[in-house]
């Protein structure tokens, strides 16, 4: 039977290359999983970074960031330990 792939976010303050780059690298380290990704660049407050994560503690994913202001990286940290999602 051919197995759901897992997702993975892809959350960034920017275009999000960086992060893309790290979750392939990641991947690469569980063939043959399948998996696939979901960018969301440009992430520019708490209530949308906290909503991306209400969004991924609903489905088997992790999430991958690159985020430098600090109160956005602090609230999807906090929200992913709440939610138990990998981050």
């Amino acid at each position: 039977t051919m197995q759901d792939p897992y997702t993975i976010y892809i959350v960034s303050d920017s275009v999000g290359e960086t992060a893309e780059h790290l979750a392939k690298a990641i991947a690469e380290q569980f063939k043959p999983a399948m998996y696939e990704t979901r960018k969301f660049p440009y992430v520019d407050s708490v209530e949308t970074a906290r909503d991306i994560v209400a969004e991924a503690s609903a489905k088997d994913t992790m999430i991958i960031f690159t985020i430098v202001i600090e109160s956005i990286r602090d609230a999807i940290v906090q929200e992913c330990a709440a939610k138990n999602v990998p981050c």
